[in-house]
């Protein structure tokens, strides 16, 4: 009778590792992929599993997009939304009790945040600012233990969505970055941004800028890139690229890529 109660527990977190190994595994041995170029990608429990294989498997990617991810289970069990109320004490079964010093134990021993030292490879971030399901402070605090440790990291927030992308605009955007990040770290090929940014909320708040034909998003806080700019050019694939590059260094502005609600203008 304990094997159904315990198996959800034991296999929240453990079950991501698991199941991304065996399909990078499976991949590998088809002759699919290239095991020094494997990126992991995810949304909601999908971007818990990117920061999961960027923390505690951090040799088996070249590089990791988590989106709306959870960081660390405790912040999220201790802080659960309103509508969580009915199911709350399922939830506490389930993943972990905050409240006990088993709980605890549990819930930290799955978290990314605390395996954060690990983290090796680039690493771009994106969230939206109402998420009231993965609350906006599970990114920013990894994000600010990355910069404690001066790991670099590209952070992107769009501040009118939640969780996940609804407006076309915003999905549009993120996906353009996105493909400009992977193509420069697994080698592939890239479209230029063209009008990918436009009408979009992004804001780059950390980690470099996007220059070129796409405008310009910059960035302000840590004083690294994670996309130097003599990466892709180093990259005879992402040749055409200068409009995506994330080059930087130094130190930028925060700033938008298009003017406050009240002064937009309309294309």
């Amino acid at each position: 009778m304990g094997f159904a109660r315990s198996l959800p527990r034991e296999g929240f977190g453990r079950s991501a590792r698991l199941q991304a190994s065996s399909s990078i595994d499976w991949a590998i041995a088809e002759g699919i992929a290239d095991p020094k170029r494997v990126a992991i990608c995810g949304a909601s429990y999908g971007g818990y599993a990117a920061f999961v294989g960027a923390t505690f498997t951090p040799d088996t990617f070249c590089c990791s997009v988590p989106v709306v991810g959870i960081t660390d289970l405790e912040t999220m069990m201790a802080n659960p939304p309103p509508y969580w109320a009915s199911y709350y004490e399922q939830e506490c079964l389930r993943v972990g009790d905050p409240r006990t010093e088993e709980g605890l134990a549990l819930l930290r021993a799955r978290s990314p945040l605390h395996r954060v030292d690990r983290i090796s490879k680039p690493m771009l971030i994106g969230h939206g600012a109402n998420d009231v399901r993965c609350k906006i402070a599970e990114a920013e605090q990894i994000v600010s233990a990355m910069i404690e440790r001066s790991i670099p990291v590209t952070y992107v927030v769009f501040p009118d969505e939640g969780h996940g992308f609804a407006h076309p605009a915003n999905n549009i955007a993120f996906n353009a970055i996105a493909e400009a990040f992977l193509a420069v770290h697994l080698g592939g090929r890239c479209e230029t941004i063209g009008q990918d940014f436009e009408n979009s909320s992004h804001e780059v708040r950390l980690g470099g800028r996007i220059s070129g034909q796409c405008g310009r998003a910059e960035s302000g806080g840590i004083a690294r890139s994670v996309m130097p700019q003599s990466s892709a050019a180093s990259n005879p694939r992402c040749a055409s690229m200068s409009s995506t590059v994330f080059d930087g260094g130094a130190q930028h502005e925060a700033r938008s890529n298009r003017d406050p609600p009240d002064r937009r203008k309309r294309h």
